[in-house]
């Protein structure tokens, strides 16, 4: 969901959005990027899973060790 300050929606409310989701700014390398989404998507797929980390994993597609991984290299674990 996006929220606007205006009773249009603008390119500028998209963009504050998306900073919150995954915060990278236009000039970062591809790695930050990266790891900016790929942090979003074990937040998202930690909070469809209910906190279940095995289910997180599955839908991501990676093993169980690969998510805890992911966890400690994020800050999440």
């Amino acid at each position: 969901m996006v929220l606007s300050d205006g009773p249009v929606l603008t390119a500028r409310d998209v963009g504050r959005e998306l900073e919150q989701l995954a915060p990278v700014t236009h000039d970062a390398p591809l790695d930050e990027a990266r790891k900016g989404a790929e942090r979003v998507a074990v937040v998202d797929a930690l909070a469809r899973a209910q906190g279940n980390r095995t289910r997180a994993a599955r839908l991501l597609g990676v093993s169980r060790r690969t998510l805890y991984n992911k966890l400690a290299e994020h800050g999440l674990d």
